[in-house]
């Protein structure tokens, strides 16, 4: 009976479950969703070569390879991902696994105090999509303020949010009903890769109300129409699939002739010529090291953690850190500095009592979905977001509970069995009050000069005593709910924890909440920063002090942005793929690849695309014109950040016609 499991059974189970899964990937049943990998050969050169097929590298792969005479490689560490990355109720079961990196924060003499090791488990995805073949996919773009934040810290206004508001329609194709049949439609895009679907559900109604009665509103979505208050989120879900820019940006175009995709490759260097240009990478397949060459750029695109070590491993980083290690300097920056993310801590409710028989779980619908989330304003404006209420509704004596406790946040198992034991026989309510823009600043940095080494990674979570008395007040803001109707009414309660490092201060006050903090924050999964944007690399993305080298991926954000980074980090790509493709400057390095070196299926590219380039460079052309007409009326007729969405678009995106694509897409 799951009502007498206790945390190490439960941690058994889960693993059982992970292997039983690992045997299952062997009969490759996804593996007609996706590219097949390429066959690449020592020296083989191609236009664009990207070093991680993850959130971001996928959608650049997709978008580069629009252009038809253009070549692109995009190389990933992992393979394709499997049936539990596809399926949402499964997303638990990529966690910690041979899908995952697997990194843990260095330990931590401030914070995460009632963690396993005093660290935290990092989830970094090892598979194509990246991250978001393991994550849970909220769909959640940020306040408009996050992106001028972006323009006003680079002095550039197309990093603001007129700017950046067409780049997340461009991606997006809304598949909810009630949202697409509301006024709220209209700030969506419909023709995108990304099916987005919310999944209400009658038990979050009546906790809506709960924090409506706090004062709060329940706004439909927080993604246009509004961008505070209470909601069913929006999920990067659609037709019972998980949407990870795997599925969403490669399946359609897996049989584009001018894309190539290497995977179970692992990229160990930069290589550059004597003018400091990026002119290829060498990396390691099937126990072979070999190199490949870009006649026009290389782009990073491997993560907040992955693109600074490679940069770093590649002489671009601090210059006594690449000194202490023996690596030449190529171009001395702060790379793997400005490391952020967003923290939590959770508040557990006792909620109704129940001995009503366990629901099984629906594998298309995530068990994420009886759940609601809230952006909570600052006191006194509308516009401007303090922080993030995530909220979970947990079935009576469910192994989810223990799950969420020991396996995912790799709580201490004595605190995740008495969180177990004294929930017994009631529903749980989780509310998680998410940082969304802490002052602490964590690094990333090189462990030695070998890329089997993993980066050491001190999160800095809490180092801004400032950082600490935020989260007092939203403890104290998030227990205000048992003075609502709801929770009188079933005699809600909090779960005591029983926290030794607590013991002697009275319950809930100031100085405990303090300690509860220490002990119990978590990090979440939306790292940024490493590779910032001005620092690291300037508003095109270029890194500074080298040439032909770009990094496109979380860690170019300079700042924090108000929810998940998936949605921002789409936007990004698709923007990205844009500045590449149509920007001022010119991606002429024809001197890196002799026309020699072009394997045959190259030339053979080469020549059946010839006489369709210019067609398609007009259509193309066109279609930047339409955004950049969007931005520009957006930008016009805005007159503050709730206004600037209000300005529907009508683009249609171009898309090239492919033999196998999903419903919809020609």
């Amino acid at each position: 009976m799951m009502s007498t499991m206790d945390v190490e059974a439960s941690l058994a189970s889960t693993v059982k479950v992970q292997e039983a899964f690992r045997t299952l990937a062997l009969l490759q049943l996804t593996y007609t969703l996706f590219p097949k990998s390429a066959e690449v050969s020592d020296g083989d050169c191609f236009d664009y070569v990207i070093v991680g097929g993850g959130g971001a590298g996928c959608v650049l792969a997709n978008r580069l390879s629009e252009q038809p005479g253009v070549s692109v490689l995009l190389i990933e560490a992992g393979g394709d991902p499997p049936i539990e990355s596809q399926w949402p109720a499964l997303q638990t079961y990529t966690l910690r696994s041979y899908l995952d990196w697997n990194y843990t924060t260095t330990p931590d003499p401030v914070s995460q105090r009632c963690h396993k090791q005093h660290s935290g488990n990092l989830v970094a995805g090892r598979v194509l999509g990246g991250s978001t073949a393991l994550s849970s996919l909220y769909y959640v773009r940020g306040n408009p303020r996050d992106y001028d934040t972006w323009a006003d810290l680079l002095d550039d206004r197309n990093w603001s949010w007129d700017a950046v508001y067409p780049y997340f329609k461009k991606g997006e194709d809304l598949k909810d009903c009630e949202v697409l049949s509301s006024s709220c439609a209209k700030y969506y895009g419909t023709s995108g890769y990304l099916g987005l679907t919310r999944d209400p559900n009658p038990k979050s109604r009546r906790y809506l109300n709960a924090f409506k009665e706090l004062n709060y509103s329940t706004p439909l979505d927080i993604n246009g129409c509004s961008f505070s208050g209470y909601v069913q989120q929006m999920f990067m879900i659609a037709d019972g699939v998980q949407q990870n820019t795997a599925y969403a940006y490669l399946s359609p175009v897996k049989d584009r002739a001018n894309l190539h995709v290497l995977k179970h490759a692992t990229v160990y260097e930069i290589l550059f010529d004597s003018s400091d240009r990026a002119i290829g990478v060498k990396l390691t397949k099937d126990n072979k090291n070999i190199s490949v060459r870009a006649r026009k750029e290389v782009i990073l695109s491997a993560g907040t953690f992955n693109s600074p070590q490679l940069l770093m491993l590649s002489g671009i980083g601090p210059k006594e850190h690449l000194q202490e290690l023996g690596i030449r300097v190529r171009s001395d920056l702060p790379v793997g500095f400005n490391y952020q993310n967003h923290v939590s801590v959770f508040v557990p409710f006792k909620m109704d009592y129940s001995r009503a028989p366990l629901v099984p779980t629906d594998p298309r619908r995530s068990s994420l979905f009886t759940s609601f989330i809230g952006s909570v304003p600052a006191n006194g404006s509308a516009d401007r977001i303090e922080y993030e209420n995530v909220n979970y509704i947990v079935q009576h004596d469910s192994q989810d509970l223990l799950q969420f406790c020991a396996f995912y946040h790799g709580y201490e198992n004595r605190l995740c069995q008495t969180l177990f034991d004294e929930s017994r026989g009631r529903d749980v309510l989780l509310s998680c009050a998410v940082m969304l823009y802490p002052e602490s600043r964590g690094r990333v940095m090189l462990r030695s000069a070998d890329i089997a080494d993993p980066p050491l990674i001190d999160a800095g979570i809490l180092r801004d005593e400032r950082d600490l008395e935020r989260y007092v007040g939203y403890i104290e803001n998030t227990l205000r709910l048992l003075n609502t109707t709801l929770l009188r009414s079933v005699k809600a309660e909090v779960v005591d924890l029983k926290l030794q490092m607590c013991e002697g201060l009275e319950l809930w006050s100031k100085p405990y909440i303090r300690c509860y903090v220490r002990c119990m924050v978590a990090t979440l999964h939306h790292y940024l920063g490493t590779c910032a944007m001005g620092s690291v690399v300037d508003s095109e993305l270029r890194v500074h002090g080298v040439r032909g080298l770009r990094v496109v991926d979380a860690s170019v954000m300079p700042s924090n942005v108000g929810g998940p980074t998936t949605a921002a980090v789409v936007m990004l790509a698709e923007k990205a793929a844009d500045i590449i493709k149509y920007g001022h400057h010119k991606n002429i390095n024809n001197n890196q690849c002799e026309p020699e070196q072009y394997t045959h299926h190259e030339k053979d590219i080469e020549h059946k695309n010839l006489q369709f380039q210019e067609t398609q460079k007009e259509h193309e052309n066109s279609q930047y014109q339409e955004i950049q007409k969007e931005v520009t009326h957006a930008s016009s007729s805005s007159q503050n950040p709730l206004e600037k969405t209000k300005k529907g678009s009508n683009m249609q995106i171009l898309k090239i016609p492919m033999k196998n694509t999903k419903k919809g897409r020609t």
